[in-house]
C-alpha cells in the first residue's frame, strides 16, 4: 500500500492513507475529483490506528479491517449528490487529518458512435432505427452512481401528415420511451435509440413534429429529484415523396422509399 503519509507534532500518530475509487474507469483511481454519488475506498495503515472518520458532505462508514488487505483498515466514502468540495476528517489518537475531494455533476451528452438498421422494402416510408453510443461528460470521473431520464413531453408543433388521428400517439414522447430512468455505466455510457415508424400512403401533405426533450439526472435513490442538465430534442420529418428523417444530437438520419439510407452531421 502506498498513499499519503500524515503526521502531527506533539503526541504524534503517523498513519498511511490511500484513496481508491470503486470504479476502475477512468484509470486514475487515486484521484480527488469524483462524480456525484461516486464511492471511494479510504484505506488506513496501521490497523486500528483510526479513532473516527467523519464528513460533512456525503457519507462515510466507520473503519473496519479490510478482508483483502488485513494489514489495513478501510472506510467507504460516498460522494455528495451535488457539485461541491467535500472533506473527510480522520482522527488518529489525538491527531486530526483531512482528505479533500471535489465533486462534479454531469454537464452534457457526447456521441461516440452510430449504428443503424432499416427496412429494405421499396415504396414504403419510415421503418428505420438509429442507435447512438453516448457518454456523459466530463469523463475524468465516473457517474455510475447516477441515472438519466428523457423528460417526456408532447409535441405542439405537428403539421401535415402527423396531425391525422392514426399518428396521435407518435406526438407523445412518454409512449415511446420518454420518462424512463436509465442507469449510467461505469464508463459514463448511456446509449440512446431512435426510430421512425412506417408511414402509410398518402404522403402528399408531408409533415413534421419535434419532441422537446429536456434530459435530467439524479443519483440513484434520490426519488422525486430531477436535475435538467441538457436538451436532446428529436425532430421527425416526412416529405411528399415518402422520404423520412430524424434529427437528434446534431445528426440527421434519412431513408428514401428506394431504401437509400444515410446518417450525416446536419441540423433541421
Amino acid at each position: 500500500m502506498t498513499g499519503e503519509v500524515f503526521a502531527s507534532t506533539g503526541l504524534v500518530t503517523v498513519i498511511e492513507v490511500e484513496r481508491e475509487t470503486i470504479s476502475k474507469v477512468p484509470p486514475n483511481r487515486k484521484r480527488a475529483v469524483i462524480g456525484v454519488g461516486e464511492e471511494v475506498l479510504i484505506r488506513f495503515k496501521p490497523v486500528c490506528s483510526i479513532s473516527t472518520v467523519t464528513c460533512v458532505s456525503g457519507s462515510v462508514t466507520e473503519p473496519v479491517t479490510d478482508p483483502l488487505l488485513p494489514e489495513c483498515d478501510f472506510s467507504l466514502f460516498s460522494g455528495p449528490h451535488t457539485n461541491c468540495d467535500a472533506l473527510v476528517s480522520i482522527c488518529a489518537g489525538e491527531s486530526q487529518y483531512a482528505l479533500d475531494f471535489h465533486v462534479v455533476e454531469p454537464t452534457k451528452l457526447v456521441v461516440d458512435g452510430i449504428t443503424y438498421s432499416y427496412a429494405n422494402i421499396p415504396n414504403e416510408a419510415g421503418m428505420f432505427i438509429v442507435e447512438f453510443a453516448i457518454h456523459i461528460a466530463p469523463t475524468n470521473v465516473s457517474f455510475y452512481g447516477t441515472e438519466i431520464l428523457e423528460v417526456p413531453m408532447v409535441a405542439t408543433n405537428a403539421v401535415g401528415y402527423y396531425l391525422q388521428e392514426s399518428m396521435r400517439d407518435e406526438l407523445d414522447h412518454s409512449k415511446h420511451g420518454g420518462g424512463r430512468w436509465s442507469a449510467v455505466g461505469y464508463g459514463n455510457e448511456s446509449p440512446d435509440r431512435v426510430a421512425h415508424r412506417l408511414c402509410k400512403k398518402p404522403w402528399s401533405d408531408g409533415g413534421s413534429f419535434t419532441w422537446p426533450i429536456p434530459v435530467a439526472w439524479r443519483c440513484i435513490g434520490d426519488y422525486g429529484v430531477t436535475n435538467v442538465f441538457t436538451y436532446a430534442d428529436q425532430r421527425f420529418e416526412l416529405d411528399a415523396d415518402g422520404t423520412t428523417r430524424i434529427f437528434k444530437f446534431g445528426y440527421c438520419a434519412e431513408r428514401t422509399t428506394n431504401s437509400e439510407f444515410r446518417v450525416e452531421r446536419r441540423d433541421p
